[in-house]
């Protein structure tokens, strides 16, 4: 070990006060065979448990190597868990601007894990004999994680090993082939997460990938810890994130059972006990969950399943709040809903219908939708129907909301109190479509999230208007970071490209906002500005302009501006009597200076 190091005057082991009497003497032992005339070896031990994982106890190691006057040629070998590993490694990058490290892991976790990237370490698997059954069973949590994600065969081996890997690191009667079995599983799962580090060294989203479970597991850790070990929270995150890829129609909810039924076999506790749900706060996860690094902006990301072995994305994919909500609230006892900006609070409708208005060039809708009416059964009470005339037809409950699928803009007409239409893009992947809808029909239905800004909050908040004539030419990541930050996005409608006629302008203008939304899922403004408030629509078609507007309410945008100079009180009455579940109105007035408004 220690002869791949060269020019090093010392080495300094640092452990914990739990290792120290198991392996401390073997390991000096071993290394003074090693040493050579000049060298000498040092040993620091630390106190157990996350508790030494501060900035307290890298200020004692850094004083400690300098009153024994360490300097570059020094080497520290870290012999314990992912607290010491993590601990030392990060003092030798930091002392005198860096030394030479070596970990030598002792928990499965910190073997298959946290040793890896950017640090050296040596497996001695023999060490894992003296660990609990429970930071076993915890450690297996990281195993099956990399397995979900990167490798069918080895999910399948986990599956159907469990024996072998518990002889094998629980007993001292174990055979050859146990030994070789569990060292196979740790190889693989070193070798993914090395290979991953390595081409994305410094984190440009691949390595995200890694963080399956964490996302909601990091949040979970932070409020059950230290009851909960890091390992239970992250399965918890686990199966919570394979729900939200299973709610979002990536996977199949047979996936998930997978998932749950191999976490089971390693003992570890896929269910939440009535006294740890209670301590759990819908708005304390999501706020925990805003600093993760695998963020961007204000858009929280997430490592969704397609498949055993398979993500959606090879890297963390943007995901919108209340769909994360929706998957957490059944795992709190408080389920309560939450209040809209303006301090009210709606009901849940009872049940939604789902019209299906096909035209000619729509070949494959119908396939689309029921895949869609798979995923949202469960969730929902819900009809579908296959036309508006079916659709009009059937008894109308109190609430009871009806979107129609169409890919033609502004063909829907209903006679039912409370529709919309969604505008759907055949050019789009499944999966894309899938998310968009289930967004789409969140936003429309589940009156409780809090999209819409709270005037009385104090907290500042912006959106952008970009400039765009055509939403469907523009590259999603170069909308992605115009929008960086943006709380919500201003649609101009006045921007796009001109159109010969007003059936044009309404088919064009509902196209351009389904690319929108396939970029983004920030709360859209609806704006269609004239030319005397700083525009560039005419204000002669004020007829055209009333129909945009009332088209912005029926595609579900979270608010539409409404110039109050513009049209007749008779059209604001009627434009105004539109307001229905996601739809806030802006009522605007822009000086024709272009300068205040």
């Amino acid at each position: 070990m220690i002869s791949f190091i060269n020019n090093v005057s010392n080495y300094i082991v640092i452990t914990d006060s739990n290792l120290a009497p198991l392996y401390l003497e073997k390991l000096l032992s071993s290394l003074k065979r090693h040493l050579i005339h000049g060298q000498r070896i040092l040993v620091r031990t630390l106190a157990c448990g996350e508790k030494s994982k501060c900035r307290q106890t890298k200020t004692d190691i850094e004083g400690y190597l300098l009153s024994e006057s360490c300097t570059r040629d020094t080497c520290l070998i870290a012999l314990g868990g992912g607290v010491v590993g993590d601990l030392v490694g990060y003092v030798a990058s930091t002392f005198m601007r860096g030394i030479p490290y070596i970990q030598i892991p002792t928990t499965l976790l910190s073997m298959v894990d946290s040793s890896i990237g950017g640090k050296t370490a040596i497996d001695t698997p023999h060490v894992l004999q003296t660990l609990p059954s429970r930071e076993i069973s915890n450690d297996m949590a990281e195993v099956i994680k990399t397995a979900a994600i990167s490798n069918k065969h080895l999910f399948d081996e986990l599956s159907t090993g469990k024996e072998k890997i518990y002889a094998a690191v629980s007993t001292t009667d174990y055979t050859d082939s146990d030994r070789q079995f569990l060292t196979r599983v740790i190889c693989t799962t070193v070798k993914f997460k090395a290979n991953v580090v390595t081409l994305d060294e410094r984190e440009g989203g691949l390595r995200g990938l890694l963080n399956f479970g964490h996302s909601i597991g990091h949040a979970l850790e932070a409020i059950l810890s230290p009851l909960w070990l890091h390992g239970e929270c992250v399965l918890i995150g686990m199966i919570m994130e394979a729900r939200l890829a299973c709610t979002l129609g990536h996977c199949t909810i047979e996936l998930v059972d997978k998932l749950i039924d191999c976490l089971k076999l390693y003992n570890l506790p896929t269910v939440l006990d009535i006294e740890t749900r209670n301590e759990l706060k819908l708005d304390q996860i999501m706020n925990i969950m805003k600093v993760d690094k695998k963020n961007k902006g204000t858009q929280k990301r997430i490592v969704l399943l397609s498949e055993i072995g398979n993500t959606v994305e090879k890297k963390a994919s943007n995901v919108p709040n209340h769909e994360i909500e929706n998957v957490l609230k059944p795992y709190l006892s408080n389920n309560h809903s939450k209040k809209l900006g303006d301090g009210t609070s709606h009901q849940q409708p009872s049940s939604i219908s789902f019209s299906i208005n096909l035209i000619s060039s729509s070949i494959g809708l119908d396939q689309l939708i029921s895949k869609l009416y798979d995923i949202i059964k469960n969730k929902y009470q819900c009809v579908l129907t296959t036309s508006i005339e079916l659709d009009s037809s059937v008894q109308a409950q109190e609430n009871q909301v009806h979107i129609y699928f169409t890919t033609e803009p502004g063909s829907t007409r209903s006679a039912q109190d409370i529709w919309f239409e969604y505008v759907v893009t055949l050019n789009e992947m499944d999966y894309h479509f899938l998310n968009g809808a289930m967004t789409f029909i969140t936003d429309t239905i589940c009156t409780q999230e809090e999209r819409h800004i709270n005037p009385t909050s104090n907290v500042t908040t912006t959106f952008v208007t970009p400039t765009i004539s055509d939403y469907e030419s523009v590259l999603p990541i170069v909308l992605n970071q115009w929008l960086e930050l943006a709380n919500a996005v201003e649609f101009r409608v006045d921007l796009l490209t001109p159109q010969k006629d007003s059936k044009d302008w309404i088919i064009n203008t509902g196209k351009q906002l389904a690319y929108l939304r396939q970029k983004t899922v920030l709360p859209v403004i609806f704006t269609v500005r004239t030319v005397p408030q700083a525009g560039k629509f005419d204000p002669a078609l004020v007829s055209l302009y009333f129909d945009l507007l009332y088209w912005g309410h029926r595609w579900g945008c979270d608010y539409v501006d409404i110039e109050i100079t513009t049209l007749s009180s008779n059209q604001l009455d009627t434009i105004m009597s539109l307001r229905s579940f996601p739809t806030k109105v802006i009522a605007s007035y822009h000086y024709p200076v272009r300068m205040n408004s």
